[in-house]
């Protein structure tokens, strides 16, 4: 995995990023053209160094992004339910980080 040396102020805005893109696939269900999503599940699970709780997350990150790969890659229509339930899932991942980093003490 690449990875990069930030500032720890800097990660908080990185995850509020995050939180802004699931905001507008709230909106308007856009679409991201980075192709390297799966790499952030590995990153989530170094920064957990071994917690169940990072764990579970990146799971469900990566559960995400095969929903995303199928639908953006195979050429598959996403069914209204299933991107609702994704965009939900999504929201849910982004706050956790969001409450994860605030509680952690990122960039105060």
């Amino acid at each position: 995995v690449k990875t990069t040396a930030v500032r720890r102020s800097e990660s908080l805005a990185y995850i509020k990023k995050a939180g802004e893109f699931v905001a507008e696939a709230e909106a308007a269900l856009v679409r991201s053209t980075d192709p390297n999503h799966l790499v952030l599940a590995d990153l989530l699970r170094s920064a957990g160094r071994g917690s169940d709780e990072f764990e579970t997350h990146a799971r469900q990150l990566v559960s995400l992004l095969q929903l995303k790969n199928l639908i953006e890659y195979e050429a598959r229509t996403a069914r209204l339910a299933e991107a609702e339930d994704a965009v939900k899932r999504a929201r849910r991942l982004v706050d956790w980080a969001l409450k994860t980093a605030t509680e952690s003490g990122i960039g105060q």
